[in-house]
């Protein structure tokens, strides 16, 4: 049917040694109407609750890049969901256990830059409403 999407069924979940690689953000959709003549604008929040994003904020050994890239392709890059436990949840490698599970994908592509011993990576994941 058109129009129609599937709901998303995670199978996988991102590797524990990874989950505490990443720093948290959120936003709130808003709409901004506006600026009028007199430089106000109106604002109109879209949702009822944040929309989470988690990206890379440390370097990591040539072994933990790997493995971050290795899952990137495994996943296709954004084309595919995967549970993600942050740094303050229980991680579970099964990804049963739904406390502090999230359901997320890639947004955007995998960067990396070499440095003496480590790789600096740039990724960013978002929660999937």
């Amino acid at each position: 049917m058109p129009g129609v999407v599937a709901a998303a069924t995670p199978t996988t979940v991102l590797p524990g040694s990874l989950c505490s690689a990443f720093s948290e953000t959120r936003t709130f959709r808003t709409l901004i109407s506006g600026p009028y003549a007199d430089g106000r604008d109106q604002r109109q929040s879209q949702a009822l609750s944040s929309r989470k994003a988690w990206a890379i904020s440390k370097r990591l050994p040539y072994a933990a890049w790997l493995l971050l890239r290795d899952f990137y392709l495994a996943r296709r890059g954004p084309s595919e969901e995967f549970y993600f436990y942050p740094r303050y949840a229980d991680h579970d490698p099964a990804g049963q256990s739904i406390t502090g599970r999230h359901i997320v994908r890639f947004a955007g592509a995998l960067s990396g830059a070499y440095h003496v011993a480590r790789f600096e990576a740039g990724l960013q994941l978002i929660e999937v409403e």
